[in-house]
């Protein structure tokens, strides 16, 4: 996509209620040449509030009442390790729900302004995503990442809005361990209030999420969902940077409100993804036996089918015998898809195995077969 088309785009963050992005702004600079897109985004941000009023007007009380379901599920991963196509796979099973597309910008105008909002997104969202081509679509499931970010400050994804201030909002707002007393409390109530506005919006009886982020968040979405079942997928490191690098690259053009280099990039990615990685194997204790399973990307990819039904057996989920055919069918319309093959620098692949480490050693990884060095 040209830089032109990114232009025309308006920021997710639009999609805050206006009190959160005013007090979001305050915390971050502009630079000079995004003061234009602010001002888009501060629009959108400003129409909705008569949306977002008459919502909790209207169906505070019944999002309220409404339950969760069953247990849920979160998938957990780095960006670029399978996750999309993992949450993809396990929400085409029935009675499941998720955070849609549109959701995940207009948190605020989920039940009462889909009739507009939803509208105005389909003409102007991309068909694809800039940088794999993974069809994009109001409807899909989505991380619930930015649907937060536009409700409360507490948000990593504003890093995709300020990436100058990527480590800060990593250590403020990814962990939430400096989030204390109320301020812990409304964030929760925050978060499951829009699980419940999911369930309304999908209709479903299990909520199923993949989230990056809630990869360093283990203790407290034990805290909202003690018995919650976990999937956690590793991918090769190597390829995890060069497919990050430019996955972060494409999206964050059009999300951004500061300069940032390709540099700067990298060295962000390298520092959170060894935080992020180093946070999950810590915490993955306080899950209850028998609510996790780790798997591989590789071997995932390799044999969808049997990985998927191995969830369902030690997680001891129900509903094997109406979901099979649909990820049959789910499982069939991905094989033309083929992960793309990344040459990666010598500096780079230096500074991979320098800072990450840790993973290559714990996760059992080398260079990946088709990688070249250039």
């Amino acid at each position: 996509m040209a830089k032109d088309d990114f232009q025309a785009v308006v920021s997710t963050i639009s999609g805050s209620s206006l009190p959160n992005f005013l007090n979001t702004f305050r915390q971050h600079k502009i630079d000079p040449e995004y003061r234009s897109n602010y001002y888009k985004a501060l629009l959108v941000s400003l129409a909705g509030e008569p949306f977002r009023l008459a919502e909790n007007l209207l169906y505070n009380s019944k999002i309220e009442k409404t339950s969760i379901g069953d247990d849920p599920i979160f998938i957990l991963g780095h960006w670029r390790s399978g996750t999309t196509y993992l949450h993809n796979l396990l929400t085409h099973a029935p009675g499941t729900y998720y955070i849609d597309t549109y959701q995940s910008v207009f948190p605020h105008q989920v039940l009462s302004g889909q009739w507009l909002y939803k509208s105005m997104m389909r003409l102007k969202m991309p068909k694809k995503r800039a940088a794999d081509g993974v069809p994009l679509s109001a409807d899909n499931p989505q991380e619930e990442e930015f649907a937060i970010g536009n409700i409360t400050p507490h948000s990593f994804y504003h890093f995709w809005h300020f990436p100058q201030d990527t480590r800060t909002i990593y250590e403020q707002d990814m962990l939430l361990d400096g989030l204390t007393g109320r301020s812990r409390e409304r964030w929760k109530k925050d978060y499951i209030k829009q699980v419940k506005k999911a369930r309304l919006n999908i209709v479903g009886n299990r909520f199923i999420s993949k989230n990056p982020p809630h990869t360093g968040r283990i203790p407290i979405l034990l805290e909202m969902f003690p018995n919650a079942k976990f999937i956690y997928i590793v991918r090769n490191p190597i390829t995890v940077f060069r497919s990050t690098v430019n996955f972060f690259t494409a999206t964050m053009e059009p999300l951004r409100f500061q300069n940032i280099t390709e540099q700067e990039i990298k060295d962000n990615i390298l520092y959170v993804y060894d935080k992020m990685m180093h946070r999950y194997e810590a915490t993955k204790s306080l899950i209850p036996e028998g609510n996790l399973v780790e798997i591989k990307y590789e071997d995932f990819d390799e044999t969808p089918y049997e990985h998927i039904k191995m969830i369902y057996d030690k997680l001891g989920l129900s509903g094997w015998e109406q979901a099979e055919e649909p990820f049959k069918a789910y499982i069939a319309s991905q094989k033309k898809f083929k992960s793309s093959k990344h040459a990666i620098s010598q500096k780079d692949l230096d500074d991979v195995l320098k800072h990450w480490a840790f993973a290559m050693k714990t996760y059992n990884y080398s260079m990946p077969d088709g990688m070249t060095v250039k």
